[in-house]
């Protein structure tokens, strides 16, 4: 009996015991929070990442466009610098790769050729819609972009392709969200350029698409 009174008496302190229980709820808590917190910060940097991707593609393409009258190869070094200038913040020449490309009717009249093509940045990465010269001798380009979202010049004008892609650096490594290359594409109707040929007066090295620079 006095054993039984006394296993009673130590399950009534259990029960009606409550220090500690702050420390284990917290416990238990820290995890989820922890993780809640951590993917929304990620997910809220990858949002503001993948704005200035896409800013930077947009004014690569604009600036491209706006060359007037004669495209210089110092003029297309200039709009790839001003692409890097706008990435820094995010490496973008170590982690990126950004590609110009000048898009014309073709001499046969039956498709359209990549005229030009100017790439800059580290990162690995061809173009999608081919390298400079294809279309022009078939009718292999008829557009370009990318499932409904294609485009192509009109009889006697020009656009400027502009193609981005990135890889993102996490805040937390692959913790979250794992691995990602962000991609983005813009063109722009070329605007009061009468030719696409490239002239090279200063003898600089053109930023073709075959050398890899940071």
């Amino acid at each position: 009996m006095a054993f039984g009174r006394a296993i009673t008496r130590c399950l009534t302190r259990l029960r009606s015991a409550t220090r500690g229980v702050a420390v284990m709820e917290f416990a238990l808590a820290a995890p989820v929070v922890l993780i809640l917190t951590t993917a929304g910060l990620e997910s809220v940097n990858m949002m503001i990442c993948k704005l200035r991707i896409q800013n930077l593609t947009a004014g690569t393409a604009d600036n491209a466009s706006r060359i007037r009258h004669q495209l210089d190869e110092t003029d297309l070094i200039d709009v790839l610098a001003g692409a890097k200038k706008i990435g820094e913040n995010l490496t973008f020449s170590a982690r990126g790769r950004v590609i110009v490309s000048g898009i014309v009717r073709n001499a046969a009249n039956n498709g359209y050729e990549i005229k030009w093509q100017r790439c800059d940045g580290l990162k690995a990465y061809v173009s999608t819609i081919g390298l400079q010269g294809k279309g022009k001798t078939d009718a292999t380009l008829q557009t370009v972009g990318f499932g409904t979202n294609t485009i192509y010049p009109v009889n006697g004008t020009a656009i400027v392709f502009v193609e981005t892609a990135y890889d993102y650096q996490p805040l937390f490594g692959t913790l979250v969200f794992g691995a990602s290359t962000f991609k983005d594409y813009r063109s722009y109707i070329v605007r009061e350029r009468t030719t696409e040929d490239i002239t090279n007066f200063n003898s600089v090295t053109a930023k073709v698409c075959t050398t890899y620079a940071a």
